[in-house]
C-alpha cells in the first residue's frame, strides 16, 4: 500500500480508495447493463395513443373497419411493445406536449377507403396512410422505437390485406380455367357443327340449284295456264250467251212450229257451232288441266304452303271446269243429234222442244257457272303466275346464297378447330388452385422474403457488451489515474532506469485494472450467460484490456499531463459515439479504428461471439502496452532533466 501514491498530493491510497478505483468499470457496466440491457422487455412503461378517426365502409354488402382493425393490431402487436391508449385528437395533444405519450399514431379519416380502394376503379385506387407524432420530450430511442412498433403493425396489416386480395386473385384464376375449358367444350362442338355444314352445304347448294330451275318452269307453266284461263274465261261467256240464245229459241220453238223447219236448220247449225267451240276448248282444258297438275306436283309444300295450297284449288278448278265443258260437249252433241231428228221429222218436234228448251235451259244455268269459274279460274291462275314468278326470283337467290355459304363454311370451320385448340392450351395454361393453396401462395407472395435467426430488436444486446466492456475498463483506467501517480515522486532521485520506474508506476494500476476486469466479466456474465469456459475466456480478455488500458492512461498523464485525461475522456466517447449507431461520419469511425479500445473491444467480441478476432485483439492490446510502458520510459527520463524555474516552483516528481 505505501507504494501507492496520490496524484498531486503527497498522501498515500487508502484501502477505501483503493475499493473506489476498483468499484469504477464495475459501477460503469452494472449501470449500463441495467439500464439498456433488452429494454424490450419494459416496453410496458411508456405510454402511446391511437387516435382513430376512419370512417368505416361498405364493401360487397359488409361493414370494414380497418382503422379500427389497425388500432387492434397496433396494440396487440407483441408482449413487447407500449402501453397504448384509445383516446381522442385533443387529448392526443395534450399529451404530446408534456409528454404523457411519447407518441401518437393517428389514423386518418379515409383510411378504410384508402385500404380498400384496389377493389374498384384502378384510377381511384389510393395508398392508406397512418399519421406518427412523437413528443419533444421523448428519450433519443423513442422514435426509432416508436417507428418501429408502427411500421411493423401497419406492415403486417398491410400484408394482411394483400394476402386477402391475392386469394382473390388466385381463385380468380381457377374459375377462369374453368370457364376457359367450358368455353374450350364450346368451341369444340362449334368446330364439329361447322365441319359437319361444310360438308353438308355442297348438297344444299345442289337442291337450291334444281329447286331454282323447277321453280323457273313452274313459273313459266304457270303463265301459260294464266294465259289459257283467260281465254277460257272469255269463250266461257260467249258459252253462256249462246247457251241464252239456245234456250230463248228452243222457248220460242216451243210456242211456235209455223217456221220450225228453217229454225231448226239454223238451231242445229248455231249447235254444232257450240259443238265445235266446247270441244276445241276440250284441248285448252285438257292443256290447263294437265299443267294444274304439274304445277300442283312441283310446288314445294314445305317451303311455300300457302302458294301450293293456291295451286292446289286452282287444279281443282281447272278439272271441275274441264268436267263442265265436257258436260256442255255431250249436251252440245246430243243437241245438235237432237236437232238432225228433229229435222228428219216435225212430228215429234213439240216434244223434242219442249226437251230442248228445258235442256238449253239447264246449258244455260251450267254455262252461267262454268263462266263464273272461269272468272275465279283465271283471277287464281294469275296470281299463281305472280307467286311463281316470284318463287323463282327466291329461289335464284338462295341458290347464289347457298353458293355463298359453302366458300365461307370452310374457313369457319377451320377458325373454329383454331379456336377450340387455342382455348384448350389457354386452359392448360391457366393454373387451378384449392382454397388451401391458394391461401398458402397468398401469404408467401404477400411477404415473399423473410428472415430467420434474428430476434426482437435489443437496443443493448449481446452485442453491445464488447462496447460496454470496454468502456467501463478505459474509465476505470482513466479513473486510477486521476487518483494515482504515473510516475513515482522518487523516480527522479533514482539511480534505477526509467523503464523501471515507468513499470513501478504500471503495475499497482495493472493489478487495479486486473481485479477490474475479472468483475466487469462477472457483470456482463449474467445477462450472456456464457459457458464456464466463455466465462473464463471474457474474465482473461478484460484483464488483458485493462493491464493494456492501464499502460496507455499511464502514458497519456505521464506524458501531456491533464491534457493526457481530456484526450482519454475524448477516446471514450469516440468509443460510445461509434458504438452506439452505424451511421455515424466516416472521419470517427477511421478514428476509432486506430484507438487502443478498439483491439479490446474486437478481442472480448471474439471471446462472446466464439468468432475470430482473438489474435488480433491481444496483439494489438499488447502492442498498445508495450509502445505505452515505453512511452512512460520516455517520459520519466525527460523528467530527470529538470529546469531551474521548475526547481524553483517545486514541481519536480510530480504530475
Amino acid at each position: 500500500m505505501s507504494l501507492l501514491e496520490r496524484a498531486a498530493t503527497d498522501r498515500r491510497v487508502t484501502p477505501l480508495s483503493l475499493l473506489g478505483l476498483i468499484l469504477v468499470p464495475l459501477a460503469i457496466a452494472g449501470l449500463l447493463v441495467w439500464a439498456f440491457w433488452n429494454p424490450q422487455e419494459r416496453m410496458d412503461q411508456v405510454r402511446a395513443a391511437i387516435v382513430n378517426d376512419d370512417q368505416p365502409v361498405t364493401v360487397n354488402g359488409q361493414v370494414t373497419p380497418l382503422g379500427r382493425q389497425l388500432a387492434a393490431g397496433l396494440v396487440g402487436a407483441s408482449d413487447d411493445n407500449y402501453t397504448w391508449s384509445i383516446t381522442d385528437a385533443d387529448d392526443a395533444a395534450e399529451g404530446l406536449a408534456d409528454g404523457t405519450y411519447a407518441a401518437v399514431v393517428t389514423i386518418p379519416e379515409d383510411f378504410s377507403a384508402a385500404a380498400t380502394s384496389v377493389a374498384g376503379d384502378p384510377s381511384e385506387a389510393t395508398r392508406a396512410t397512418i399519421d406518427v407524432a412523437t413528443s419533444d420530450r421523448a428519450k433519443l430511442a423513442d422514435d426509432a422505437i416508436s417507428a418501429a412498433i408502427t411500421s411493423t403493425a401497419a406492415s403486417v396489416f398491410g400484408e394482411e390485406l394483400t394476402t386477402a386480395y391475392l386469394g382473390n386473385v388466385y381463385l380468380g384464376f381457377t374459375t377462369l380455367g374453368d370457364s376457359l375449358a367450358q368455353a374450350t367444350d364450346g368451341a369444340t362442338q362449334l368446330a364439329d357443327g361447322t365441319a359437319q355444314l361444310a360438308a353438308n352445304v355442297p348438297a344444299l347448294g345442289s337442291g337450291a340449284r334444281q329447286l331454282a330451275s323447277g321453280a323457273s318452269d313452274l313459273s313459266a307453266g304457270v303463265s301459260a295456264l294464266a294465259s289459257g284461263t283467260g281465254e277460257l274465261s272469255a269463250q266461257s261467256g260467249q258459252l253462256t250467251t249462246g247457251a241464252q240464245g239456245l234456250a230463248s229459241g228452243l222457248t220460242t220453238l216451243a210456242s211456235g212450229t209455223a217456221a220450225l223447219p228453217g229454225q231448226i236448220d239454223q238451231l242445229r247449225s248455231v249447235s254444232a257451232q257450240v259443238t265445235g267451240g266446247l270441244q276445241s276448248y276440250q284441248g285448252a282444258f285438257d292443256e290447263a288441266d294437265a299443267l294444274a297438275q304439274r304445277a300442283q306436283a312441283a310446288c314445294p309444300a314445305d317451303q311455300l304452303p300457302e302458294l301450293c295450297a293456291l295451286v292446289g284449288d286452282v287444279a281443282a278448278q281447272v278439272q271441275t271446269a274441264a268436267a263442265g265443258n265436257q258436260e256442255l260437249t255431250a249436251a252440245s252433241g246430243a243437241v245438235t243429234s237432237g236437232l238432225s231428228s228433229l229435222s228428219a221429222g216435225t212430228t215429234q218436234l213439240a216434244d223434242g222442244a219442249a226437251q230442248s228448251a228445258a235442256g238449253a235451259s239447264q246449258l244455260a244455268a251450267g254455262s252461267a257457272a262454268f263462266a263464273a269459274g272461269a272468272g275465279r279460274l283465271a283471277s287464281g291462275t294469275g296470281e299463281l303466275a305472280s307467286g311463281a314468278a316470284q318463287l323463282a326470283d327466291g329461289a335464284a337467290q338462295l341458290s347464289s346464297g347457298v353458293d355463298q355459304l359453302a366458300a365461307g363454311t370452310a374457313p369457319l370451320a377451320d377458325g373454329a378447330a383454331s379456336l377450340a385448340d387455342g382455348l384448350g392450351q389457354a386452359a392448360s395454361q391457366v393454373p387451378r388452385y384449392t382454397d388451401s393453396e391458394s391461401r398458402r401462395l397468398s401469404e408467401v407472395v404477400a411477404r415473399p422474403v423473410g428472415a430467420s435467426g434474428g430476434s426482437a430488436p435489443v437496443l443493448f444486446g449481446g452485442s453491445a457488451a464488447p462496447l460496454a466492456a470496454g468502456l467501463a475498463l478505459w474509465l476505470g483506467s482513466l479513473a486510477t489515474f486521476v487518483v494515482l501517480r504515473p510516475i513515482p515522486s522518487r523516480a527522479l532521485s533514482s539511480t534505477r532506469g526509467p523503464l523501471r520506474q515507468a513499470w513501478r508506476g504500471y503495475w499497482p494500476a495493472a493489478a487495479i485494472g486486473l481485479v477490474q476486469g475479472a468483475l466487469v466479466a462477472t457483470i456482463l456474465q449474467f445477462p450472456l450467460s456464457l459457458s464456464v469456459g466463455g466465462w473464463i475466456g471474457l474474465v482473461g480478455a478484460c484483464a488483458l484490456a485493462a493491464a493494456a488500458f492501464a499502460a496507455v492512461n499511464q502514458a497519456l498523464v505521464a506524458v501531456l499531463g491533464g491534457a493526457g485525461r481530456f484526450i482519454a475522456m475524448l477516446v471514450a466517447v469516440v468509443a460510445l459515439a461509434t458504438g452506439v449507431v452505424s451511421t455515424v461520419p466516416g472521419a470517427l469511425t477511421r478514428a476509432m479504428g486506430v484507438l487502443p479500445i478498439q483491439p479490446a473491444q474486437t478481442l472480448i467480441d471474439a471471446v462472446v461471439s466464439s468468432g475470430p478476432g482473438v489474435a488480433a485483439g491481444i496483439t494489438g492490446l499488447a502492442a498498445w502496452g508495450a509502445l505505452s510502458l515505453g512511452a512512460t520510459a520516455l517520459a520519466v527520463a525527460r523528467a530527470r532533466v529538470v529546469s531551474v524555474g521548475r526547481l524553483r516552483r517545486g514541481r519536480v516528481g510530480t504530475a
